[in-house]
């Protein structure tokens, strides 16, 4: 079991390990079988999880494939635990509403679900009786599509610009009155719009980017949803302005959705309410919690950033770090509080990239198997890798360093061991 994970090795290289290190042999058939009736213990095990003690959970929700089957993930965003996961045969409204009630049955309490922009996802919450349940559209799938949009808009004004310029050649070599006027007019007519059209939006989008931005990494300020709805519109009805079929679909899509991409800003409002006041115990002065929470969310900000490739803020990410460990050092209550606010900030469900990281991993070890026979053989497989990421243990390197995403989330499987759990002697 551990040669399959995290060793993600298929039945054959398993066979050679078995050989080269214990002198055993075993068949496919043996080694098959035994992976089928550890997935199925690891089903029972992970339907005995009782999900009570986790804090009310914004939750990530999302499907990836295999072999065609669809696969339907919900996940815990701040300790990384999978709260759901099946093997479907499809990813349809209906079956979304019985693995949300599937998971309330086992104590998962939904503040509210971060996703995709699929239409099936708000039916399901309604077939489930959750219609009250706010949603957050993933902000990067469509900060994607906006680029793309933006990318599509400038080599059709490269394309305008060498046209007009390739005709400007033509009349600077022999001067043609007719080409002139049928031909170089238009053209130069529709490089000056192309470009116009790019730079209008590429103005808009770039204050679309600011716009679901949760903390100002330049100050500290962590967004008002008030503030945020507004800037939000007046993006939108600029972009609304540019007469382009590409932009006209994407900005259909902003208006469809807009109630929804800011949704993480009125859940962060809520928990900083709460926080705010029990800050007060430790900084009773309102302009000094101000600087402290600026400060603090300031770190966190950098600390993604630098996280999600932006080097170029390293730096100033160990200072601001630096600046904040200085004043926690000196009071420890205020560490438990800077603690606090990271993991408000981190629950915020802007994004569902921390899904689709889990959904990259599982992925690497299904394209490592051949196939599976049938949907169960899949399902017992697909149990075997949640019970084993919610019970491995993060590399001390990084911020869930030491711990596993189940003692993260405050639940207790029964033993920290997942092979035990299965019914494997302990290690000697």
């Amino acid at each position: 079991m551990t040669a399959l994970f995290p060793g993600n090795a298929s039945i054959h290289p398993t066979q050679e390990i078995l050989q080269e290190a214990f002198g055993d042999q075993r068949s496919v058939g043996y080694i098959s079988r035994l992976r089928l009736e550890a997935g199925r213990n690891a089903g029972e095990v992970l339907s005995q999880i009782n999900y009570a003690p986790m804090r009310p959970v914004i939750a990530l929700r999302d499907e990836t494939f295999f072999q065609g089957r669809p696969m339907l993930l919900l996940v815990d965003p701040v300790s990384t635990t999978i709260m759901a996961a099946h093997v479907c045969t499809d990813r349809q409204a209906d079956t979304w509403g019985t693995i949300l009630l599937m998971a309330e049955d086992q104590g998962v309490s939904l503040k509210g679900l971060t996703e995709d922009m699929a239409k099936m996802y708000t039916k399901s919450l309604k077939l489930a009786g959750m219609s009250e349940k706010p949603q957050q559209k993933d902000t990067w799938h469509i900060e994607r599509d906006g680029s793309t949009v933006r990318r599509a808009l400038e080599r059709a004004a490269y394309r305008a610009m060498n046209a007009a310029i390739d005709l400007e050649k033509k009349l600077n070599k022999e001067w043609d009155v007719q080409l002139f006027e049928q031909e170089y007019i238009p053209a130069a007519t529709k490089e000056t719009e192309t470009i116009e059209q790019h730079d209008q939006f590429e103005t808009w989008l770039s204050h679309f980017h600011d716009a679901l931005v949760l903390v100002d990494i330049h100050n500290g300020d962590i967004r008002d949803f008030e503030t945020g709805q507004w800037f939000l519109e007046e993006i939108i009805s600029g972009m609304e302005q540019i007469e382009h079929k590409r932009v006209n679909k994407f900005t259909k899509t902003l208006r469809n959705h807009q109630p929804q991409l800011l949704t993480f800003l009125a859940w962060t409002a809520t928990a900083l309410a709460d926080y705010d006041t029990r800050l007060t115990t430790s900084i009773p002065d309102a302009s000094t919690r101000l600087q402290f929470i600026r400060a603090v969310a300031r770190s966190w900000q950098l600390n993604q950033a630098v996280i999600n490739g932006h080097r170029q803020w390293k730096a100033e990410a160990e200072n601001a770090a630096t600046s904040v460990k200085s004043i926690t050092d000196a009071n420890a209550d205020l560490a438990e509080f800077a603690l606090s606010l990271r993991q408000i900030l981190d629950a915020s469900g802007r994004t569902s990239s921390l899904i689709e990281s889990i959904n990259s991993l599982l992925k690497s070890f299904f394209r490592n198997r051949k196939g599976f026979k049938n949907q169960e053989t899949m399902q017992a497989f697909l149990n075997l890798f949640v019970l084993w990421h919610n019970m491995r243990v993060y590399d001390h390197r990084c911020k869930r360093g030491g711990k596993n995403p189940f003692r993260l989330a405050g639940i207790d499987p029964g033993n920290a061991d997942w092979l035990t759990l299965l019914g494997y002697p302990p290690a000697n």
